[in-house]
């Protein structure tokens, strides 16, 4: 048991050093495989043009401690992270549109489920939902990539949320060391002079949220999932449907994000963030509490009390931001 430890945190090691020289080298050596990113409609603070889709190194990063621990992570569900995480790279590269991202995203998450499942289990409802969460969970880290640090924060504190709720040891090393190689890149991002992980990153993160929500023995406890998230989730449901009240088209770049007005107000990518990070930590310890409670009408009553809470202050400054009134 000693020696494994010792191989794990030896691995885990290796992980971060492959993504901390990858960042080196990609910037030093190899920019023009890279797409690129300048600042736009949609970008918070202006900056200098940067490398964009650093996330692929993701996958050359966890390589080592996935194959060590290999049934942490079944075949189709690698499969599913590493296609996911070349389509973002792609984007990156090239640029997709919107709507083909979206169909993209569904069609390579089907090709994958139908080659790979048990027709014995197979439900129509089951492979419906879990379309839907793959693509909410990889739109969800894509919409939140537009400043420095927020997607990988919340990615972070994401994980240890699912590190509180999965009961897995091998999944726990996985876990921890995606958090390691994560911290690494956060690193490199809030320097804000290197590059960005672009949808390639998001689409890892979104990829693998969605894999370890799958591990979750008990499908009721997707909604501690989303209670994770919701600090920021809210922020997006809130200023979708303002804009769809106020008759924008949704495809269309903006920054009328809670989080994008607070960097623009701040003029710093990393107060916002660590704003953020800290209320999400909270709501982790939150919802853990309600997880750990019996089930009873005070648990319902406080997981609806919880979410319009946000709710209902995302609503309020979304139409305030939509009126120019901050």
């Amino acid at each position: 048991m000693h020696n494994y430890n010792f191989i794990i945190f030896y691995l885990s090691c290796v992980s971060a050093l492959i993504m901390y020289l990858g960042i080196k080298v990609a910037n030093s050596k190899f920019k023009t495989i890279f797409g690129t990113c300048i600042s736009n409609e949609k970008t918070s603070l202006y900056h200098e043009p940067l490398i964009r889709g650093l996330g692929i190194l993701y996958l050359f990063a966890l390589s080592p401690i996935i194959i060590f621990t290999e049934q942490s992570f079944s075949i189709h569900e690698i499969i599913l992270i590493v296609f996911s995480t070349l389509l973002g790279f792609s984007d990156d590269k090239f640029g997709i549109s919107q709507i083909k991202k979206i169909f993209l995203l569904i069609g390579i998450f089907s090709l994958i489920e139908v080659y790979f499942i048990n027709y014995e289990d197979f439900t129509f409802s089951s492979f419906f939902l879990k379309v839907i969460l793959y693509i909410f969970f990889t739109l969800f880290f894509n919409q939140i990539d537009g400043i420095n640090g927020l997607a990988g924060s919340t990615f972070i504190l994401s994980c240890f949320g699912f590190f509180l709720l999965l009961n897995d040891l091998i999944i726990t090393v996985v876990i921890v060391s995606i958090i390691v190689v994560t911290i690494i890149y956060l690193h490199t991002n809030f320097k804000g002079n290197i590059g960005i992980q672009g949808e390639a990153g998001s689409f890892f993160m979104g990829s693998v949220v969605f894999i370890l929500s799958q591990k979750i023995n008990n499908s009721q406890d997707l909604i501690y999932i989303v209670m994770f998230l919701f600090p920021l989730l809210s922020d997006v449901i809130s200023t979708t449907l303002v804009r769809l009240w106020y008759v924008k088209n949704l495809f269309l770049s903006h920054r009328n994000h809670l989080y994008q007005r607070l960097v623009n107000k701040n003029k710093s990518h990393f107060k916002t963030t660590a704003c953020f990070a800290t209320i999400q930590s909270l709501v982790i310890l939150i919802t853990i509490f309600f997880y750990n409670l019996d089930y009873s009408t005070y648990k319902l009553f406080g997981i609806i009390t919880f979410i319009l809470f946000f709710m209902i202050i995302n609503f309020r400054y979304s139409f305030l931001i939509h009126k120019e009134k901050f």
